[in-house]
């Protein structure tokens, strides 16, 4: 048996596979376009890439049988299956470019809320400066005392007359000052910086406990 009729048969064997796999949806599916968001759907929970979940629901077969195939290295193309199965490559194509395109355009929706978002977002400013006040050290000092691995409570009980309990409190009541000119300003609302408020303390001793990591060099 000639190599290209091998490699025929072995297309022919995986799409009856693929066909048999799908049979049951195939008799439950409509050739809405609600059908294939539905199949869409399915396929991300299963964590199938969206072109092949397209692929599955214009061939008419389960998206992750697709995917289990074309991973089992059977070194056939989408469109030699999309041949086979009786369907063509342009509509393939065609298919898969439609989906990318609603993809995109349901991205370019939520675009601007999120720029919005973002935009409105209130920036609370960085807890160094009342870090090195409490700890009463210089930038290099500081920089030198950041050892990985290390906390800031570690550092802060390490000095004379500090203590971790003591970089909390003053962390805390850095924090409560930038809640209140948040305030002020109108970037936050009453019950934004009431929230914020109630998980300040919480957060500010998660940071003293974390193990400092080694800083990020650039260039």
């Amino acid at each position: 048996m000639g190599r290209p009729l091998k490699r025929r048969v072995a297309l022919l064997v995986m799409l009856a596979a693929l066909l048999a796999g799908g049979a049951v949806a195939a008799m439950a599916a409509t050739s809405s376009g609600t059908h294939r968001r539905a199949g869409a759907h399915r396929g991300a929970h299963l964590g199938v890439a969206p072109d092949i979940v397209t692929a599955a629901g214009y061939l008419g077969v389960p998206p992750a049988r697709l995917a289990r195939e074309l991973r089992a290295g059977s070194g056939h193309t989408l469109a030699q299956i999309a041949v086979a199965s009786g369907r063509t490559e342009a509509g393939l194509i065609a298919a898969i470019v439609a989906a990318r395109r609603a993809r995109l355009a349901a991205g370019a929706d939520r675009l601007e809320s999120r720029v919005t978002s973002e935009v409105r977002r209130a920036h609370f400013g960085s807890d160094v400066g009342a870090l090195r006040a409490y700890l009463g050290v210089t930038p290099a000092r500081l920089r030198a005392l950041r050892v990985p691995g290390t906390t800031l409570a570690k550092i802060a009980d390490s000095l004379p007359g500090k203590s971790a309990a003591g970089l909390i409190a003053a962390l805390v009541a850095a924090g409560e000052a930038r809640l209140e000119r948040a305030l002020s300003a109108g970037t936050l609302t009453g019950a934004e910086a009431a929230k914020r408020r109630a998980a300040l303390t919480s957060r500010v001793t998660r940071r003293v406990d974390r193990p400092l990591r080694a800083p990020r060099h650039t260039g």
